[in-house]
């Protein structure tokens, strides 16, 4: 399937001009806007089959206008594994997993060293759309067979991810872990991804002040589930 990403990067700046009225000489950035908005519905009436998805190098254009119109979002510039729990617990605060790009990448110039591991990596990318952004060809066999189990799980539970009711149980802001649940409609099934950030921020401490047994929601306190670790 083809991928359209569009990237606004360079926004308008000191937009409008001296000769127009005073009341109308800022209406560029909202014809810019309505513009933009007529543009994108064109293309997707044009082109049905297109994936579409919007990019500002760290969120800047996931308003809902341009959500309606687009498939999937770039979320951020930054994909450290660590950073990536804490923008991915906000974004899910207002927009559904389906938009959420998240991709697999290597260390980042420039930025401390990841200290976790590919399988983490993999994890946290998985509450989102996955996507990888490595350079596989440089991937030992030992990673490349964690990446294809890791995407053999994710084809299993993607839908559920993507489609589910999500429940935000613990949040990084507050404690040094993240735990997200991801619940059928019915109520059957649910995914629960829980990441321990204690071991690899450096200061945190093992235990914080915060329960240590976690709790699910939205199950049918009826009904008994099996428990599988992946």
């Amino acid at each position: 399937r083809v991928l359209f990403r569009s990237d606004q990067n360079s926004y308008l700046s000191d937009p409008g001009w001296m000769d127009a009225p005073v009341e109308v000489q800022r209406e560029v950035r909202i014809r810019y806007i309505e513009n933009l908005y007529r543009l994108f519905d064109e293309l997707k009436k044009k082109f049905p089959a297109v994936l579409f998805e919007s990019c500002a190098s760290g969120g800047g254009r996931i308003d809902l206008g341009m959500m309606s119109r687009m498939d999937q979002a770039w979320v951020s510039d930054n994909a450290v594994a660590l950073d990536r729990i804490f923008i991915q617990y906000g974004y899910l605060n207002a927009m559904p997993a389906n938009t959420m790009v998240s991709w697999v990448v290597d260390n980042i110039i420039g930025h401390p060293q990841q200290p976790v591991s590919l399988e983490y990596k993999f994890d946290v990318s998985m509450a989102g759309v996955l996507g990888v952004g490595s350079d596989i060809r440089k991937w030992t066999p030992e990673e490349r067979e964690i990446a294809k189990r890791k995407i053999a799980q994710y084809k299993e539970i993607g839908p559920l991810v993507q489609q589910g009711v999500l429940h935000r149980l613990v949040s990084p802001f507050e404690h040094n872990r993240c735990a997200l649940q991801y619940n059928a409609e019915d109520g059957q099934s649910a995914v629960v991804f829980c990441y321990n950030m204690a071991r690899y921020v450096p200061g945190s401490q093992l235990i914080d002040r915060g329960a240590s047994i976690l709790k699910f929601r939205g199950l049918n306190p009826q009904q008994q589930y099996v428990v599988k670790k992946v």
